[in-house]
């Protein structure tokens, strides 16, 4: 009796085992990963983008997913995407899994190399080629010529003017199209450093770049200039 139940208990167990077998793919598990994962940063973001696995995988691709840091961050069935909300200056590690559909279940396929994408500090880029040097008086009055070139391209945000300094202390603010300044309030034999910053709009705020370089003038009018010299006979005895 104990044999006959044996019996009929084999083909059903052989039954069951090849049932599971079923859902595993016949021979070594083929699941290629993408392929040329590549990716930049802009402001606050990261723009992934990379290529179908190549053939002969087991089962149908069916999507992909995207991991920063080892998270699971997305699930897409594009070969892109974009990783917002991230913070500028700090990297961020990626890979991407295709996951393919096999026998009603999901595989995941080996993860695809992983790259670092870098969200860049904000560009305000400053001002170029600060000039500044003294002109001849006209009926007696000394001045200082200042003039800027614009800023180089690539900065964040829109350009909306100037700032003047002079040791230190704002002179005055110029639109984006004036990059001259003629300063009067100087006196003989002093010494004046000039510099200029960038103004940008940026998410409905303002923001001023770094210094442009330093010029350092001291005035010393000549006697040409109308100036006195220490060493004149003054006339007296």
């Amino acid at each position: 009796m104990k044999r006959n139940h044996f019996l009929w208990v084999l083909p059903l167990l052989t039954i069951l085992f090849f049932m599971a077998c079923a859902d595993e793919p016949l021979g070594p598990r083929v699941m290629n990963p993408p392929r040329n994962l590549a990716g930049w940063g802009e402001d606050k973001l990261a723009n992934l983008s990379w290529l179908a696995p190549d053939a002969g995988s087991n089962g149908t691709l069916s999507h992909y997913k995207v991991f920063r840091n080892d998270v699971l961050v997305a699930e897409t069935e594009n070969l892109f995407f974009t990783d917002v909300g991230l913070v500028n200056g700090l990297r961020y590690r990626y890979h991407v899994v295709a996951v393919y559909r096999f026998n009603s279940r999901d595989w995941d396929s080996d993860p695809s190399f992983q790259i670092e994408v870098l969200p860049p500090v904000r560009l305000f880029n400053p001002p170029q080629h600060m000039q500044a040097y003294p002109e001849r008086p006209f009926l007696g009055e000394l001045r200082i010529y200042n003039h800027w070139s614009a800023p180089l391209d690539g900065y964040f945000g829109e350009l909306v003017g100037y700032k003047l300094f002079r040791n230190s202390d704002l002179i005055s603010r110029f639109d984006r199209n004036n990059r001259m300044y003629t300063d009067y309030d100087v006196v003989p034999r002093a010494t004046y450093v000039y510099y200029t910053v960038a103004i940008y709009n940026f998410e409905g705020q303002e923001h001023d770049s770094n210094p442009s370089n330093l010029v350092q003038i001291q005035f010393i009018p000549t006697d040409d200039d109308g100036g006195d010299d220490d060493d004149d006979d003054d006339g007296g005895e």
